[in-house]
């Protein structure tokens, strides 16, 4: 598989993760296809928040893999391998881009890009699964209600081309997949909290609006937080918890 090798270029589209959905409905297609859209006027981030990009600005795509070799438990595997290609690709640029959990690319406190994962489970298995990515790349102004977005234009002060970009970013994505098919789970796993943001670090948390401190312990294959706190560890889901950078 090479994710270079079949990619859908659209010039408008609701969001290219249902794209993909629809595309998985008709049955025809491939694993590793690439959607992708110059603008989304409906794109998505993670439990339905949006994903605001102006068009031909930004990088919107999603990518459409068939992990019948992972397990339920192991869904996670997927946010990592992909948070961790775009980490890959970064780190060419400039060090010290971080992953805030479950899977934001971070500089500093600023968001620079978000993944939505979305699966279709079949038993125990995974039967698809569905990778859509946002990355902030041209665009220089954002919507006031957006908190703490930032692009590579912004960091670089440079522009930057989204075709070369998208290519660059999906050679290292489709390098850390054929890494988890291969079964480098621990690999993974450690490349994955060396770049976490405050990994082993005590920071400020958010729980039903309370604030509070903890230590992050890791993170379990089917993607809760381990927060150390009081030296007693406590498991968080998706949106339970918030961080307060």
């Amino acid at each position: 598989m090479d994710l270079q090798e079949n990619i859908i270029k659209l010039t408008e589209v609701d969001s290219t993760n249902q794209y993909a959905n629809e595309l998985l409905s008709t049955g025809n297609v491939a694993e590793g296809a690439v959607i992708w859209s110059e603008y989304q006027h409906s794109g998505r981030g993670q439990q339905n928040t949006s994903w605001v990009s102006d068009a031909g600005m930004n990088l919107t795509f999603s990518i459409i893999f068939f992990p019948g070799f992972l397990k339920l438990e192991e869904q996670f595997f997927l946010s990592k391998v992909v948070s961790l290609g775009i980490i890959d690709y970064l780190d060419n640029l400039d060090k010290g881009y971080k992953i805030k959990w479950p899977n934001d690319i971070m500089h500093g406190k600023d968001k620079l890009a978000g993944i939505l994962i979305e699966c279709g489970i079949e038993g125990d298995k995974i039967k698809h699964a569905i990778m859509g990515i946002g990355l902030n790349v041209n665009q220089m102004e954002f919507d006031k209600s957006i908190p703490n977005p930032i692009s590579l234009r912004e960091i670089h002060d440079k522009e930057f081309c989204i075709d070369t970009l998208l290519k660059s970013i999906l050679r290292a994505i489709n390098k850390r997949y054929k890494n988890l098919i291969n079964g480098d789970f621990e690999g993974i796993s450690r490349d994955y909290l060396s770049h976490l943001l405050g990994y082993r670090e005590t920071i400020n948390f958010k729980k039903r609006g309370l604030p509070f401190t903890a230590k992050i312990s890791g993170v379990r294959s089917t993607g809760e937080i381990i927060l150390n706190e009081n030296n007693q560890e406590h498991l968080y889901g998706f949106k339970e918890i918030d961080f307060i950078l």
